[in-house]
């Protein structure tokens, strides 16, 4: 009796376990949470203004204007080139570098350098321009910025004759009509000794001898603080531009050609201009022996007072007027390449 119990228990038991595995469990339903809201910003919209009304426009200013060097000349570094009087050389190229020399004349030299750009101005690097003691080389501006060019290439042959020379005689005495660099050889690149001033005077004791498409002379003179004599040669210029002048010519009794004068006539304005830092001389009569009146810096305004030029020393002279003191006299037009000085305005 007993077993027949346990088997129907046992019975019981598995048809409760087939139950439980043909019915799925209940579901698990998630509480139900209320949505959190959260405050938000107003956005603001601008309205699009009608057609009919102005919208600000935004004005750029200009921007600055960046000066540069113009384009440079076509020259090659070993060349030999000419350089105008005139001029400055400095160790670097850069207005506000050292000065190394000064060229009062024309000067053939050597191109080592460049081009480069410094203070608006293209600048070579040149050589071989009189062996001055601790100056091999330096830089010099290749135009002005009016664009009036002070470098160009040489055009001199090596073996090219020089023009006819002065009728300078040994023994003779010549005068410098500017200053003129007294060196120890008959050449460009030579030592430069000393530097002979305008109407210095000098003793010619050779010469003529052509080198470098150049008459020099051999000649002896003094020093000018020392006046201890010395010797060397010095150039005689090229026509139309001549660096020496005779003694019979300072003092009239010969004379050589004047180019033709500038436009000028009565009332017209001038200034004195040069760019050797010699100061130019008013004159009492219109030679270079004669009296000086006044020693002119660069930028003296004269008005002329004649209305044609006199020749004489182989320059134009013109009688003017110097209008800051009144002064009156007469002042050497100069030549072309190296005028003495320049028009302001021409007469009414």
């Amino acid at each position: 009796m007993k077993s027949r119990a346990v088997f129907i228990l046992s019975l019981c038991l598995i048809v409760i376990a087939l139950c439980a595995l043909s019915f799925p469990a209940a579901m698990v339903v998630p509480p139900v949470v209320a949505q959190q809201t959260f405050a938000t910003l107003p956005v603001f919209i601008t309205p699009i203004p009608p057609t009919n009304t102005p919208v600000p426009t935004l004005t750029l200013l200009p921007r600055p204007t960046v000066v540069g060097c113009p384009t440079p000349l076509f020259l090659i570094p070993g060349q030999l080139v000419v350089v105008t009087g005139g001029l400055n050389v400095r160790s670097e190229p850069s207005l506000s570098a050292p000065l190394i020399t000064y060229f009062s004349e024309e000067r053939r030299v050597r191109l080592i350098g460049g081009p480069a750009c410094s203070d608006d101005f293209v600048w070579w690097q040149i050589t071989a321009f009189g062996g001055e003691p601790g100056a091999t080389s330096g830089w010099v501006i290749e135009r002005a910025r009016t664009g009036e060019i002070y470098i160009e290439p040489a055009i001199i042959a090596p073996d090219e004759p020089c023009f006819a020379p002065l009728p300078f005689a040994v023994g003779e005495v010549v005068t410098a009509v500017t200053g003129v660099r007294l060196r120890n050889a008959p050449s460009q690149s030579a030592y430069t000794t000393t530097v002979v001033p305008i109407n210095g005077t000098m003793t010619v004791l050779e010469g003529p001898n052509c080198q470098d498409g150049i008459n020099w002379w051999r000649v002896s003179t003094m020093f000018q603080t020392s006046g201890q004599p010395i010797g060397g040669w010095v150039a005689e210029g090229f026509p139309e531009n001549y660096w020496l002048i005779g003694i019979d010519a300072v003092t009239g009794a010969t004379d050589i050609p004047c180019v033709r004068p500038l436009t000028l006539d009565i009332g017209s304005r001038i200034a004195v201009n040069y760019r050797d830092g010699v100061l130019r001389r008013l004159r009492a009569a219109p030679s270079v022996g004669s009296a000086v009146i006044l020693q002119m810096p660069d930028g003296i305004a004269l008005e002329v007072i004649a209305s044609a030029p006199v020749c004489a020393n182989g320059y134009q002279w013109w009688n003017v007027r110097v209008l800051t003191t009144d002064f009156v006299g007469w002042i050497a037009e100069g030549r072309p390449g190296r005028y003495n000085i320049e028009i302001i305005t021409s007469a009414e």
